[in-house]
């Protein structure tokens, strides 16, 4: 109402981001005449400083939380993106198991760690038998089926703590594990053998069914032993090939001698 309210003084404490002002305060004295003590210059420059940070840093703290919520939305982005180029990468596209690329990068990354405690290394090569005669017999588009089943019989076929199933290639998977025994990959061999005889090829609306058979070649070292993993398959494809000529459907182990290292 514009009474007179008393003498005093007033002044402004600038608020500061650096070197550039953002604002100010205004500071009013109506009680007294008396002028400024040193030690109020000092409170009222502490005050300005005091709410220059918190404004600062709010500021600052709203740009980081939606810095951090835009890098959140990059690194999901990320992980999608890398997760596609590792399927397309290492995964089969028919199979959506692992390719041969993965196989190889397997065998690089676990041969010499094998080595390090002397832990044995093998593989299990499998061919689809007559797959000639499948896709002759039932058309393409039935023959891919067929290796799609057998693909997915064969990842949910064991529970194994350290190995890879991979197409290597046509209708040839593999199996490489580290650290069982021999006889423990005989056994793995005759599951495979048995369940695969479930699936069938079968021509639309049950007209013609063909059971499915594989035949299988092993192999079996210790990594301490001067064989590398690619003399292996070739040991385990060789037993494959022995186990065609013979009948197919059935499973042949490569003969390497176990010698222990010195």
């Amino acid at each position: 109402n514009f009474n007179h309210v008393g003498n005093g003084w007033n002044g402004y404490v600038t608020l500061w981001d650096g070197t550039a002002p953002i604002g100010w305060i205004a500071c009013d004295n109506l009680l007294s005449s008396s002028p400024l003590e040193a030690s109020q210059i000092n409170a009222l420059q502490m005050l300005g400083f005091i709410v220059s940070q918190n404004i600062v840093r709010s500021k600052y703290q709203d740009q980081l939380f939606f810095a951090n919520n835009e890098l959140e939305v990059k690194n999901r982005e990320l992980e999608y993106l890398t997760a596609k180029l590792e399927e397309l990468v290492f995964i089969d596209p028919l199979t959506k198991i692992f390719n041969r690329r993965a196989l190889e990068r397997y065998f690089n990354e676990k041969w010499a760690l094998a080595k390090l405690e002397n832990l044995s290394l093998s593989v299990l090569m499998i061919d689809l038998d007559n797959f000639k005669s499948i896709n002759d017999m039932f058309g393409h588009l039935e023959g891919d089926q067929c290796l799609k089943s057998v693909a997915q019989l064969l990842s949910h076929l064991i529970d194994e703590d350290n190995f890879i199933l991979a197409r290597y290639g046509g209708e040839e998977f593999i199996f490489s594990f580290v650290g069982i025994t021999q006889n423990r990959l005989e056994d793995i061999a005759q599951q495979i053998l048995s369940n695969v005889k479930k699936l069938t090829a079968s021509l639309p609306n049950n007209q013609l069914e063909q059971p499915l058979t594989v035949s299988v070649g092993g192999a079996f070292t210790l990594a301490g032993n001067d064989i590398g993993y690619v003399e292996l398959i070739q040991h385990a494809d060789k037993a494959l090939y022995k186990a065609k000529g013979q009948g197919k459907d059935q499973f042949l182990m490569s003969e390497i001698p176990l010698l222990q290292p010195n």
